[in-house]
C-alpha cells in the first residue's frame, strides 16, 4: 500500500507540473485552455484515451507539441513501471523473510530418526528384531507420553544390542 501512495504522489506531481507547462504553452488548443482542461486532456492519455493529433495547430508548434505529449507518456510508462519493479521487490523481500522461516520448518521436518522427540523416540527407532514388541509396548507408550516411559523402553530395546556389541568387543 505504502508503494501505491508513493505511486500516486509521484503521479499526480508529474500530471499538475504538465498541465501547468501545458497551459503556458498550448494554450490556445481548447483541451489546454485552463488548468484542469489540461490535468483532464493528461489524465486521459494516461490511460490510453488520447488523440495525437490534438497538438496540430499549436501556436508554439507541432514538434514541440508531439514532444511534450510523448515525454508525458514515457515518463508515466516509466512511473508504472517502477510501480511493478517496487512491487515484485517487496514481494520478494517477503517471501524471502519467510523462505528462511520455512526452509528451517523443512529441516526440522526431516530429522533423523535419532532426533525425534523425548515422548515417542522408543516407539520409532526400534532395532528390527524387536520391532514386534511395538505392538505391545509402542501403544502404551503413545498413550502414555511420558519421556520416563520412552527412556525406560529404549533402555530396554537396546539393552540386548549394548550386550551383543559388548560380546563382540571382549572377543575381538
Amino acid at each position: 500500500m505504502r508503494q501505491l501512495i508513493i505511486f500516486c504522489m509521484y503521479y499526480f506531481s508529474v500530471l499538475f507540473l504538465y498541465s501547468i507547462v501545458g497551459v503556458v504553452l498550448f494554450n490556445d488548443i481548447p483541451e489546454f485552455a485552463d488548468l484542469a482542461a489540461a490535468m483532464f486532456t493528461l489524465f486521459r492519455s494516461t490511460i490510453k484515451d488520447y488523440n495525437i493529433y490534438v497538438m496540430q495547430g499549436a501556436a508554439v508548434g507541432d514538434i514541440i507539441g508531439y514532444v511534450y505529449f510523448n515525454t508525458y507518456l514515457i515518463l508515466n510508462v516509466t512511473l508504472l513501471v517502477n510501480l511493478i519493479v517496487g512491487q515484485l521487490a517487496y514481494a520478494y523481500k517477503k517471501y524471502q523473510k519467510k523462505g528462511d522461516v520455512l526452509m528451517l520448518l523443512y529441516t526440522l521436518s526431516v530429522r533423523d530418526v535419532s532426533e525425534a522427540d523425548e515422548k515417542y523416540s522408543s516407539v520409532v527407532s526400534v532395532p528390527f528384531p524387536l520391532t514386534l514388541c511395538n505392538l505391545v509396548f509402542g501403544s502404551i507408550v503413545l498413550g502414555a507420553k511420558s519421556p520416563f516411559l520412552n527412556l525406560c523402553l529404549l533402555h530396554f530395546y537396546f539393552l540386548p544390542v549394548m550386550l551383543v556389541c559388548l560380546a563382540l568387543f571382549m572377543v575381538y
